[in-house]
């Protein structure tokens, strides 16, 4: 079984320090529900649904996974599905601010992916 877990948006983060100590992937502890994501087998279908208005002019991404526990600078992180533009929506910078702020309901279109079937059952982290 795969978990994956929610993307929160927050501060911009900086380049990765030498030592690894800014890792993106910040959750401690895997058991709590800040960490714990959908249950996901492999050959299963899935969806990242992230929120806000930083669409950066619909550019490509990634969906990929690692199996280490917890994530770090030397995880090595295997790529699911790839999207060639339009990666998380198709738009010319960044879409516009709502009045009320950016919020969770900001939602854009979900990124649909499926777990590939030959990859081993267990815990793991799903990046976008």
């Amino acid at each position: 079984m795969l978990n994956s877990g929610a993307y929160r948006q927050g501060d911009p983060v900086p380049p990765l320090a030498d030592d690894g100590s800014n890792f993106p992937c910040t959750v401690t502890d895997f058991g709590n529900s800040d960490g714990e994501g959908p249950t996901l087998n492999p050959g299963q279908g899935a969806e990242i649904n992230l929120a806000g208005v930083a669409a950066h002019g619909g550019g490509s991404c990634q969906i990929s996974i690692t199996y280490d526990q917890p994530p770090n600078k030397n995880s090595v992180w295997k790529v699911m599905k790839s999207f060639q533009g339009g990666c998380p929506v198709e738009a010319t910078g960044n879409l516009p601010l709502p009045p009320s702020g950016v919020s969770s309901s900001n939602i854009l279109p979900p990124l649909a992916y499926t777990v590939p079937a030959g990859l081993p059952a267990g815990k793991a982290t799903i990046a976008w």
